[in-house]
């Protein structure tokens, strides 16, 4: 799968991977049971206005990402290594560095836990999150390149999807 193919290049962050994704299970039965309190024809409109809702983020993703890209190139050229470090391990230490470490894990830890509660409810009710929630949200309030926006959205939907998946099976949706 594209996250194994991620990871394995080091575009992953398994923790905040995890935290999504706990959250993001938790949250997935409640959408697809709230599936049958509305008809289809109004889950349409739910997802129609929400896609309306979230549009205006690919523009802002794009400024976000490119901004990124500059200041990454930036840090690029004042830091030479031998060997690239894995994504995760040269964020921990640079917050370790800084004297960030708790502060950081902490906000991280709220958002990313607010971020997945979204996304599982998105993807239960409305068959989406990772693409459209997780990745929009993690390149807003995170210091992730964009690979590592994305290995780790696939990575913290899968199962979460599964778990949506088959409460619209035990409802009947499938």
């Amino acid at each position: 799968s594209a996250s194994y193919t991620y990871g394995s290049n080091g575009f992953v962050d398994p923790i905040y991977a995890l935290i999504i994704a706990v959250s993001a299970v938790m949250t997935a039965p409640l959408g697809a049971r709230f599936t049958k309190q509305v008809d289809s024809n109004t889950l349409r409109k739910i997802l129609g206005y929400f896609l309306i809702a979230v549009a205006p983020l690919v523009p802002i993703k794009q400024i976000l990402f490119s901004n990124k890209q500059e200041a990454e190139t930036e840090n690029a050229e004042e830091t030479t290594q031998s060997e690239p470090q894995p994504a995760l391990q040269s964020r921990l230490e640079r917050i370790e560095k800084e004297g960030l470490f708790n502060s950081m894990m902490q906000i991280n830890t709220i958002v990313l836990g607010a971020t997945g509660t979204i996304a599982g409810f998105a993807s239960g009710l409305l068959g989406i999150g990772g693409g459209t929630i997780v990745t929009p949200l993690l390149a807003m309030s995170t210091d992730m390149n964009q690979k590592e926006v994305l290995g780790t959205s696939l990575l913290a939907m899968i199962i979460p999807s599964f778990v949506g998946l088959m409460q619209h099976w035990k409802l009947g949706n499938v």
